[in-house]
């Protein structure tokens, strides 16, 4: 059987879907945790800047996952996401993952603008 006329498998896909897939969530979750971290010493030192860099780092990185999404989405278009194979199961996860850092792209938006009105020593 040649290689361009072998069927794939069903589990089989390339990285940039996964990637696209993971990349709201790590980067709300890089967001959450570097925060917290700098909190005290925001507190103490009253910079403020360092929080909300995190906070539009965070956001990048979400808003990158999301046109990889896209663009992998788009390279699949005339995909199924209903077919039973790996490139209708590339184009679901190319959907998802778009869909999941538009999502998580919206609460780092949010807690970043309440970082904004909120002071880091209230507790």
């Amino acid at each position: 059987m040649e290689r361009s006329t072998a069927k794939k498998p069903l589990f089989a896909t390339d990285d940039v879907s996964w990637t696209c897939l993971f990349a709201g969530p790590v980067a709300w979750f890089l967001d959450q945790e570097v925060s917290y971290v700098l909190v005290p010493w925001s507190c103490d030192t009253g910079h403020l800047l360092p929080t909300h860099i995190v906070s539009l780092a965070a956001l990048l990185l979400a808003i990158t996952g999301g046109v990889l999404g896209w663009r992998d989405w788009s390279r699949r278009r005339r995909t199924s996401s209903e077919e039973g194979d790996a490139d209708g199961r590339a184009h679901f996860l190319a959907l998802t993952g778009m869909l999941m850092c538009a999502l998580f792209g919206l609460v780092i938006l949010v807690e970043g603008v309440a970082k904004f009105y909120f002071d880091p020593c209230q507790r």
